[in-house]
């Protein structure tokens, strides 16, 4: 992060990392790697949170770092597609706006009410990614001033930290990134949790509609051959990430059953196993042969 501290009780007195008892506040709590804060990413597989694909923790450690990897892993997803908008003009889109989700999670982050240690949680599906967060708008704050870009930190310490290591701003460019790019629709504040809702560009799982710019003629004239290009273009960086795991379990060992495979990798149910084999087949980096219980995978691309 590139941050380097001289006079550690200086650093805690600059950044109010104290209470008035001398004590570790907080903020110093979230930031220390001795928390028992748990960030969460769920995926799940359709439109809504009923058939849970694979959930990835990032805990015991300071949010800062939470923070980092909860990105790097949120845009392992973010690949590009190549569209024919008129038939002979083409282009290529990614399935999410990365600096809008970096904000929606960075707000997450520094404006969730923490005093009952209760975390922002990250939920993927089919057609969008979902930014949970508790707690309300500032005192005095009106809905307006907020999505004019107005800025009121409700962990003032903690917003001066993430700015200190470079994630947040002063300028209050946050919400009015998400705003254009998605609308004001993208927020839903009620009852004391905030969630901000981004859209994917085109859907990622089965049965779920596309939602690429392009009429229905030209959607269903380029799907297949979108599917052959991004399958040339994108095989090694596809394979990341779950998928990559089953493909290599099963290179290692290609008579376990969808079950067992579940066993083995941590936070996934054999629901999640099961999609990511479908992909890796569908890619066509292997198939089966024989009976569930007692047949085999083949390897066709290694």
């Amino acid at each position: 992060m590139g941050v380097h501290i001289e006079n550690i009780e200086s650093f805690y007195n600059s950044y109010n990392l104290r209470t008035e008892n001398n004590d570790l506040n907080m903020t110093a709590f979230l930031l220390s790697d001795q928390n028992n804060i748990n960030i969460r990413v769920i995926r799940f597989n359709g439109l809504d949170k009923v058939n849970m694909l694979e959930r990835k923790d990032f805990s015991n450690q300071s949010i800062l770092k939470s923070f980092e990897e909860c990105m790097n892993y949120l845009n392992l997803y973010n690949r590009n597609r190549i569209i024919d908008m008129k038939k002979a003009e083409r282009k290529e889109i990614e399935l999410f706006n990365e600096p809008a989700l970096r904000e929606a999670v960075i707000n997450a982050f520094v404006h969730n009410d923490w005093k009952n240690q209760v975390p922002p949680t990250i939920f993927m599906l089919d057609n969008r990614i979902e930014v949970f967060s508790y707690g309300e708008l500032p005192y005095g704050l009106t809905l307006d001033k907020f999505f004019s870009g107005y800025s009121k930190p409700i962990n003032d310490a903690l917003f001066r930290i993430f700015m200190l290591c470079r994630y947040a701003e002063q300028s209050g460019h946050g919400v009015p990134t998400i705003k254009r790019k998605y609308g004001e629709k993208a927020f839903n504040i009620d009852g004391g949790f905030f969630v901000v809702t981004i859209p994917y560009s085109f859907s990622i799982g089965n049965g779920a509609e596309m939602t690429t710019p392009t009429t229905k003629e030209t959607t269903k004239e380029t799907t297949k051959e979108t599917t052959k290009e991004t399958t040339k273009e994108t095989t090694k960086e596809i394979l990341k990430g779950t998928m990559k795991e089953v493909y290599d379990i099963v290179c290692k060992n290609n008579s376990l059953t969808i079950k067992e495979i579940a066993e083995i990798i941590p936070n996934i149910t054999a629901d999640g196993v099961q999609y990511n084999v479908n992909r890796l087949k569908d890619l066509g980096f292997m198939k089966h042969e024989g009976s569930t219980k007692n047949g085999k995978w083949v390897i066709l691309k290694h």
